[in-house]
């Protein structure tokens, strides 16, 4: 149900222990507890990058504890530095375009007509590009916004020269790693726009074509495919999803298979699971 109880160790070394034995002696940990997590960040000043890291052990349902790990990297003080950074203009340079480029498109939409604007198949896809640019920008606020407080927090924590308390950074890794995901996604819809554009050269086209008139038997063999590798994903976690931490969900067990057709695979770990 989400319950649990969070304890914050002391930055001291000494503090810490002593914090960790009196939890050890109230028997903080023991036979019904699920899960740990321990979280932790670093800084890298000498190439500017935030470590956040969380080590999870957990107890599976046959006992055994899994352990499993989580860092990332993540340049979180991009315009800090003194005078006007560069990396603020670009960006403001490239916003600056994309709400012009939105601009062209919203006088052709009123020129036009929605019937005859929305009947040319390019405008589909430059509207999904323009509006995630925006969905990023909006994303690189909220996590520099996010950023900004966390600065501030530090900066009076350790006005003594020590930091004291622990800072959390997991909502602003939270923000960037949705603001990367998003920004995966500006770069497919903008590469789709680009073969749209290609759809003009002789193989191209002729290659978009016979994809086209094969569309359908294409679209029942990939249906085929997706149900079978379901079923194997499904029969994997079932049997091993208790056990091996590649199969601990469908999701997981499906990608499991794919590295399997590429011989990415603990065969040992398996037979020793399920001999």
């Amino acid at each position: 149900d989400g319950s649990g109880y969070v304890v914050t160790l002391p930055t001291g070394a000494a503090a810490a222990k002593a914090h960790l034995a009196a939890l050890e002696a109230d028997g903080f940990l023991g036979p019904s507890t699920r899960a740990l997590w321990i979280d932790f960040s670093l800084y890298n000043v000498n190439i500017n990058r935030f470590v956040m890291a969380r080590l999870l052990f957990e107890r599976l349902a046959s006992g055994a504890i899994r352990p499993s790990t989580n860092i990332r990297t993540l340049n979180l003080l991009w315009y800090d530095g003194s005078g006007i950074p560069l990396l603020l203009v670009a960006e403001g340079c490239l916003l600056l375009l994309v709400l012009f480029f939105i601009g062209l498109e919203l006088h052709s939409m009123y020129t036009q007509g929605l019937a005859d604007y929305w009947s040319d198949v390019s405008n589909w896809y430059d509207w999904p590009a323009l509006t995630s640019f925006g969905l990023v920008a909006w994303l690189r606020f909220k996590t520099w916004s996010s950023m900004s407080v966390l600065k501030a927090v530090i900066t009076e924590d350790s006005a003594d020269g020590t930091l004291d308390a622990f800072v959390s950074f997991q909502a602003v890794g939270w923000w960037a790693g949705n603001e990367q995901v998003a920004l995966s996604l500006v770069t497919l819809i903008t590469y789709l726009k680009v073969l749209y554009f290609l759809a003009g050269v002789p193989h191209i086209s002729s290659l978009l074509r016979t994809l086209s008139r094969a569309a359908p038997a294409l679209s029942a063999f990939v249906f085929g495919l997706s149900l079978l590798i379901f079923a194997f994903a499904a029969a994997f976690h079932l049997a091993f999803g208790n056990d091996l931490y590649d199969w601990r969900g469908l999701g997981d067990a499906c990608v499991s298979l794919l590295r399997f057709v590429l011989g990415d695979v603990d065969v040992r770990a398996l037979m020793l699971s399920s001999p």
